[in-house]
């Protein structure tokens, strides 16, 4: 049986026992743009970098700016907000600054 195959019917085998049913943003549009807009070897790159548990630095960044985004929704002052709201500033720019940089090359 080849490897496509096997990789079809433990796929279909998990839908059909529900272990994908609670995984994160499901049903929700994949937003491909951005992966698109990246030069081909930089997204090669990239790759190789996510298979050794390595992350770029703008996706550190980006990751880190959901996770404020969330705890900014639970946060319980609006001095926790206002801390959040700044750092949140903060990494945009060096976000915007990392990307800048990047398209100069």
């Amino acid at each position: 049986m080849s490897f496509e195959r096997l990789a079809e019917l433990r796929l279909r085998q998990a839908i059909d026992d529900g272990l994908l049913d609670d995984l994160p943003n499901r049903g929700e549009r994949l937003d491909l743009d951005e992966y698109f807009a990246t030069p081909e070897d930089r997204r090669l790159a990239y790759s190789i970098l996510k298979n050794a548990n390595c992350l770029p630095e703008e996706v550190e960044i980006r990751n880190e700016i959901v996770a404020l985004g969330h705890a900014r929704a639970r946060g319980t002052s609006d001095a926790d907000r206002r801390r959040v709201d700044q750092r949140i500033a903060d990494l945009t720019l060096r976000f915007d600054l990392l990307r800048d940089r990047s398209r100069r090359r």
